[in-house]
């Protein structure tokens, strides 16, 4: 299968209104995560200045030995009113290296992928000095088309926050 290039994109700071999931990798195996993407995409309308409701983010952070956070959600405008049992997100400016994992892929193989052209390339994937990580890929961003998020055989772009080694 032909692979897509990996692009280099800086965006600015922004902020999600989610949901929060934390739990061990056995958890998220079983869908622990989806039931919680259910839920926002139950409770989505609840979301006060969505700046694009076609579009929903899962950011993960993996800052515990055997699992990670995960938050998911609607990037907004403005100042984030939050609904009851949400929370706001706000991602500093990053420089990005972007793959767009596409129906047909094996998602491992499109991280695998996307962390070999990081390193080939000169890059290196950016860590928080006063967090810990537990993954070559601690910050793992994934921008989904709302109608296929949970499908089966999703398609999304991998956003890895990265700097220049």
């Amino acid at each position: 299968m032909e692979t897509a290039e990996v692009r280099i994109v800086k965006k600015p700071s922004f902020q999600v209104t989610c949901l929060k999931w934390e739990g061990g990798f056995r958890q998220a195996a079983k869908g622990r995560i989806r039931d919680t993407i259910q839920e926002f995409i139950d409770r989505g309308e609840e979301v006060k200045n969505p700046k694009d409701t076609s579009r929903m983010w899962g950011l993960s952070y993996h800052t515990m030995p055997d699992g990670f956070t995960h938050y998911t959600g609607y990037e907004v405008e403005g100042e984030a009113e939050l609904p009851d049992g949400m929370e706001v997100v706000i991602v500093p400016e990053y420089t990005y290296a972007v793959y767009p994992h596409r129906k047909g892929q094996d998602i491992g193989s499109s991280y695998a992928h996307l962390s070999h052209w990081i390193e080939e390339n000169g890059y290196e994937p950016y860590k928080e000095e006063d967090l810990p990580d537990y993954d070559p890929l601690p910050m793992k961003f994934e921008l989904y088309n709302y109608e296929n998020i949970l499908s089966q055989v999703p398609e999304f772009d991998i956003y890895i926050p990265v700097t220049k080694k």
